[in-house]
């Protein structure tokens, strides 16, 4: 995938699944930083992959309303979920979480 490319076109949504995506997630050792810059994103999809951790940086992705993690490896997520103000969907299933922080659980201020 030629992340640069990608960025200029301003994409408001962006899957990464199944063999290619679980290659691309292999060579750069979890998500690309190129997807932290993608400011226009409201959808993003991540799923059965092996993605086995989730930067802080996701809070840099402001426009988000969805985001699928579903059916990966992560055993958990960072706080700055929380941030993600215009948040109202997270699919977390099939991954090995034992708990959440309350930045993600406290519905008052992402409507999660």
């Amino acid at each position: 995938m030629k992340w640069d490319q990608l960025v200029q076109q301003k994409p408001r949504e962006l899957v990464i699944s199944g063999p290619t995506g679980k290659k691309q997630i292999e060579e750069d050792n979890g998500l690309h930083e190129v997807i932290f810059q993608m400011s226009t994103l409201n959808f993003l999809e991540v799923s059965s992959v092996g993605l086995a951790d989730i930067s802080p940086q996701i809070n840099k992705l402001s426009q988000l309303t969805s985001l699928v993690l579903r059916g990966n490896s992560l055993t958990a997520v960072p706080t700055d979920i929380g941030r993600l103000v215009k948040l109202k969907m997270l699919d977390l299933s099939w991954n090995k979480l034992s708990q959440l922080p309350d930045e993600v659980c406290d519905d008052a201020g992402t409507g999660v």
